[in-house]
């Protein structure tokens, strides 16, 4: 007996003796009409205002797809879509729910939403290792890691496809489970996807009520980001506004997102030819409003006074000898205090034997696998500091060895590409480059400059 199995784009044939009793699905009728039946559902939607409706006045849209591991029609959904909200919007995203399966090439982005789409609008894999591109949103109720896409949670208008069916974990698949596990971090799916939750009678087909599982998607999925009172400026916003007269002392307090080191570039720049106490009281009031512990106003000690001894024209032993003296400077501020690796400690233990890693390459696996790359400040200064004491005044080296070490590869390439831009007194960024980014941000590099070189008074 031969019998044709769905398999692919064609299906396969398989041959089976004849005693064998096959079990199948009931025939169910095609949708008629199925263009005409889905613009009706988007216009005239189940306790939803119409899709349009809720488009209007937003800027970007994220629209999360399933990957080629579900039998879900994108290219046809999509159109109705984007038909509905191309107007109303100012860019659109089309993000693809990977999990943790691998990412899809061109071509295979081309066959799930069809080459037009794939022509024109931005289709990204989510990568549930780029903790770059993951928000972290706290824990559930049973202390699973919540990790999220950021391209996801920073568009103003969030739209989920997706099948649903009965699901051997879940209840039913769809909905949730486009964000959890579809565009979650893997530290997330990696729990969610353990005895934990999947040993309970109640995560099974069908169940909804009392299966862990469902739950704990289900709190993901209505999880937002915590925005704060006060949460740090980024070094731009902070150059701008100590220039445009701002105490430094305030550059602590803003409106946009940024870690305690990161602004302190800033605060080195504008705060003139200080001593070194006034500097220390400069740098840990900047820390004050967002990161006030020892282990961040430890790093950021560290990094204003090198960016100050930098400035300063002073060379790499006097600012290796610089930073033995911030443990004793510690001792003079009163701050909380936590239990973490010390960022001195690590940059003078860990300086020698870097240098002795032949290879670039093994150097980044050294930096990744041992002293660690993520938004810690004790791991992204340590790591920043040996990339530049390794590129030196290569300025372009240390922003792309940052750039290649994972983890928070913004922040460590910021840092170190700063650290020996004022070592060279100079850098060798490709023209192209730097114009590209002052042209996208807006920057009036001229006017800082001159402003910087008064402060300075060179």
């Amino acid at each position: 007996m031969k019998l044709r199995m769905d398999y692919g784009k064609g299906g396969i044939w398989l041959e089976f003796p004849e005693k064998v009793f096959v079990v199948g699905k009931l025939d169910v009728k095609s949708l008629e009409n199925p263009e005409e039946r889905l613009m009706e559902s988007l216009r005239h939607p189940v306790d939803s205002p119409p899709l349009r409706d809720l488009a209007v006045g937003r800027k970007r849209a994220c629209i999360v797809i399933s990957d080629n591991t579900r039998p879900v029609p994108n290219e046809f959904l999509l159109n109705g879509i984007i038909s509905e909200i191309e107007d109303e919007v100012e860019r659109i995203d089309i993000l693809i729910a990977n999990g943790i399966h691998e990412k899809l090439n061109e071509t295979a982005i081309e066959e799930l939403v069809g080459s037009e789409i794939a022509a024109k609008y931005r289709v990204i894999n989510h990568d549930a290792f780029d903790m770059e591109n993951l928000e972290f949103l706290g824990k559930t109720e049973r202390d699973l890691p919540i990790y999220v896409n950021k391209i996801y949670l920073t568009a103003d208008l969030k739209i989920l496809t997706g099948l649903i069916e009965p699901h051997f974990m879940a209840g039913y698949s769809g909905g949730r489970k486009s964000i959890c596990p579809g565009i979650s971090g893997y530290e997330t799916v990696k729990y969610f996807h353990s005895p934990m939750l999947l040993e309970s009678p109640r995560s099974d087909n069908c169940i909804i009520e009392g299966n862990p599982v469902h739950e704990e998607a289900t709190f993901i999925e209505e999880r937002k980001p915590e925005r704060k009172g006060y949460i740090g400026p980024s070094t731009l916003e902070s150059l701008k506004r100590i220039l445009e007269g701002e105490k430094p002392e305030k550059a602590g307090f803003g409106k946009t997102t940024c870690g305690s080191a990161m602004r302190i570039l800033a605060v080195a720049f504008c705060s003139g030819r200080l001593n070194e106490n006034e500097l220390m009281g400069i740098i840990h009031s900047t820390c004050i409003p967002t990161h006030n512990t020892n282990i961040a106003l430890e790093s950021s000690l560290t990094l204003g006074m090198a960016y100050h001894m930098l400035i300063s024209g002073c060379d790499l032993n006097d600012i290796m000898d610089g930073i033995k003296n911030i443990p004793e400077m510690m001792e003079r501020i009163d701050v909380p205090r936590f239990v973490g690796a010390s960022t001195v400690d690590r940059i003078l233990n860990l300086a020698e034997f870097s240098s002795r890693i032949r290879s670039d390459e093994d150097f980044l696996d050294f930096l990744y696998g041992v002293v660690g790359t993520t938004m810690e400040a004790n791991e992204v200064v340590p790591v920043s500091f040996l990339i530049f004491l390794r590129s030196g005044d290569d300025v372009w080296k240390a922003i792309r060895l940052g750039a290649s070490v994972g983890g928070d590869t913004d922040t460590i390439s910021a840092i170190a590409g700063a650290l020996s831009t004022l070592y060279a007194k100079d850098h060798n960024i490709p023209k192209a480059t730097v114009d590209e980014v002052v042209e996208r941000n807006g920057l009036n590099l001229e006017r800082y400059t001159v402003m910087i070189e008064k402060i300075w008074n060179v």
